[in-house]
């Protein structure tokens, strides 16, 4: 489902060596668009960014998808 081609960042928010970055997931279907909302938390160790945790975002509420 992340793909490149289909996936934007709509914000970043970094706070020391933390990070938030959602995107949104457009995908063109043969009933309509799907789109989907996604945060993914970072943590930095000296120059490298770690990814450490992915949540699938709806009205609902926030889903570990990681």
């Amino acid at each position: 489902m992340h793909e490149v081609d289909s996936e934007v960042i709509v914000s970043v928010e970094q706070q020391g060596g933390n990070a938030l970055v959602r995107t949104r997931h457009t995908k063109k279907r043969t009933k309509g668009e799907f789109v989907a909302d996604f945060e993914y938390r970072l943590s930095r160790e000296s120059s490298r960014w770690y990814l450490e945790g992915v949540l699938y975002v709806d009205g609902n509420g926030k889903y570990e998808g990681l």
